[in-house]
């Protein structure tokens, strides 16, 4: 479940999450067709009937046109995925990196650089995966 707060704040990515979930949908519709082939096919055989020429043709034609579509949608889907968490990354690695100088030297006090640069990057790479993922 992706949440509204995080999608707030990063707006400029709605477009390719929108554009993910439209292409897992159309992947989800071809993956069903490519199950009622099949299992129209394997029925037939069941039934000892013989299945018509044309209409084996048919099926086998059903069968590999849903599975290109499978595969470019998911091509399409992991491109998206990768597009909203790079300006997810760009924009918090942006706000980040204002508010360290807005702090200015201050932080070294109570943190050490490298344990700020570190909890900022990890953050970040986690974002990434959770944006993969959704």
């Amino acid at each position: 479940m992706i949440k509204k707060e995080l999608l707030s704040e990063v707006s400029e990515s709605k477009k390719f999450i929108a554009f993910n979930v439209i292409a897992q949908i159309i992947k989800l519709g071809a993956s069903i067709m490519t199950i009622f082939s099949f299992a129209y096919f394997i029925k037939m055989l069941y039934n000892g009937m013989s299945m018509p020429q044309n209409e084996m043709i048919f099926n086998i034609v059903v069968i590999i046109i849903c599975m290109i579509i499978r595969f470019v949608c998911t091509a399409l889907s992991s491109m998206a995925s990768f597009y909203a968490s790079a300006e997810v990354k760009k924009k918090l690695r942006v706000r980040m990196y204002d508010k360290l100088t807005r702090l200015g030297s201050a932080y070294h006090e109570k943190i050490a650089t490298s344990e700020v640069v570190q909890v900022f990057v990890e953050g970040v790479d986690q974002l990434e995966t959770y944006y993969t993922q959704s």
